[in-house]
């Protein structure tokens, strides 16, 4: 009964250690938990608890037993095992869950802070041409050399803005004549 309980638990525990090396591969140390661990201490401790239940009631079968006793305390010890599996895969089910909802979270935090700092990046940028705009709409007119001036600091602030053409704007009758 105990080397049962005890190789159970060891292999369930092998189990969950190497998916749990699997999370740490792909996620760093942030991937591992303790579902290993508490799938072990939890597995260990009801296999000795079964034993010890189950130890009291085989001395206790040196007596006279009922034929219906007879068949509990035969049946006992592999039901007290598959509790115990059970239980165990339970536990270990409710810590993955858990483990996997912290690594979503995780994950859609560090999504929401790119996002955040994208918008705060291209808010920059948008800034920057919203200063040119805010130029041309307090002047009637600006020249090529103004222009130049207005847009040189931002292109050299501003890796992502490669170039700022000037265009004057050209009225339809000049084009056309």
């Amino acid at each position: 009964m105990l080397i049962t309980g005890v190789t159970l638990t060891g292999t369930a525990w092998q189990a969950v250690r190497s998916h749990e090396l699997e999370n740490a591969q792909m996620l760093g140390e942030s991937g591992t938990s303790l579902a290993a661990e508490s799938l072990l201490v939890f597995g260990l401790f009801a296999t000795l608890a079964a034993a010890w239940a189950v130890r009291g009631g085989i001395q206790r079968a040196g007596e006279e037993q009922s034929p219906t006793e007879q068949v509990i305390s035969r049946r006992a010890p592999w039901v007290i095992i598959v509790l115990g599996l059970v239980l165990s895969l339970a536990v270990y089910e409710l810590l993955h869950s858990n483990f996997k909802a912290s690594i979503r979270q995780r994950f859609d935090d560090a999504a929401e802070d790119s996002a955040t700092s994208i918008a705060n990046d291209l808010a920059l940028y948008v800034d920057s041409l919203q200063h040119i705009r805010s130029q041309y709409a307090a002047s009637n007119q600006i020249s090529r050399e103004e222009f130049r001036l207005a847009t040189e600091y931002d292109l050299h602030r501003f890796p992502g803005l490669v170039s700022i053409q000037w265009a004057p704007l050209i009225s339809q009758e000049r084009r056309a004549g």
